[in-house]
């Protein structure tokens, strides 16, 4: 039976994280002549799959990465999905050995414009304008399975 972990996506950002495959028994699956793969749908029922970009991480741990860039994540018009990960190993056995959710949070900066839409902006410096200057630090957040 497929391990659950579920995904958070923001719509419009690259997205990556590195998962970690087991085998029944709980131990790493060694991923060594094995292919990796990963689709969301919005339903099993749906005609329409979006792959995510598989990438090896640590093979020999059962550890890689599932992405998917800015421009594809834009594609989400849902706000759930589901998908799973296969791996085919070398005889050749296809296991299902994760599933889950995918939470997709709405995106609004970097939206596709709509035709007819300006798509020049202008910002003024901060030192110029006299306005106070705010900066923002992006984080990374490791989470572990």
């Amino acid at each position: 039976m497929a391990n659950r972990i579920d995904l958070y996506v923001d719509q419009g950002a690259d997205f990556a994280k590195i998962v970690t495959i087991l085998t029944e028994t709980g131990s790493n699956f060694a991923l060594s002549g094995c292919t990796v793969q990963s689709s969301l749908t919005s339903s099993e029922y749906s005609d329409c799959d979006v792959n995510f970009t598989i990438e090896n991480y640590n093979p020999g741990a059962g550890q890689v990465v599932i992405a998917m860039s800015a421009a594809d994540t834009w594609l989400l018009k849902f706000r759930e999905y589901r998908y799973d990960l296969t791996v085919l190993d070398s005889n050749g056995l296809t296991t299902r050995s994760i599933k889950g959710t995918v939470f997709v949070n709405p995106g609004v900066t970097g939206k596709p414009i709509c035709s007819g839409s300006s798509s020049s902006s202008s910002i003024s410096s901060a030192s110029s304008s006299g306005l106070s200057t705010n900066q923002f630090n992006v984080g990374s957040i490791m989470l572990g399975f």
